[in-house]
């Protein structure tokens, strides 16, 4: 979860591994969209390998705000929450009017997910659907046994 994209983990390229869950993704999902956008920055690999595998087009249609920090490990929903709503902005030209796929790599407690999906409602996306990339809780555990 906290690897970041250019690092390696049991010999294999985090990025190359998230852009191939994002590829099982898209072959298990049935939802019908126009485009497929990434919880920012996290979802970017996931949603490449989502629109590849799909043939749809990968947009950002949510734009995340460098300026303020990781909002998961805050000690209050309160804060979690207001830093979650300063920290995306929807990319209204690009999903006004749009069935969106919103992909995000794992959902830890969903504010995240949540408030960036909350971003399309004011942008009017034709509609959304959230998928995450993350594997099963406790699956790196269950692996090394």
């Amino acid at each position: 979860y906290f690897a970041r994209p250019d690092s390696q983990v049991d010999g294999r390229n985090v990025y190359d591994v998230r852009k191939h869950i994002g590829k099982e993704l898209a072959k298990e999902s049935k939802v019908e969209a126009d485009i497929v956008v990434p919880v920012p920055d996290s979802g970017v690999p996931s949603a490449i390998g989502f629109a590849d595998e799909a043939g749809l087009p990968f947009e950002l249609g949510i734009i995340r705000n460098h300026y303020v920090g990781r909002t998961f490990i805050e000690p209050t929903d309160q804060i979690r929450n207001l830093g979650v709503r300063l920290k995306h902005n929807a990319n209204k030209g690009y999903i006004e009017g749009k069935r969106v796929i919103l992909v995000d790599d794992s959902i830890v407690r969903g504010t995240t997910s949540e408030k960036a999906a909350g971003a399309f409602t004011p942008s009017r996306a034709a509609r959304f659907a959230k998928a995450a990339a993350g594997p099963p809780a406790g699956a790196a555990r269950r692996r090394r046994g």
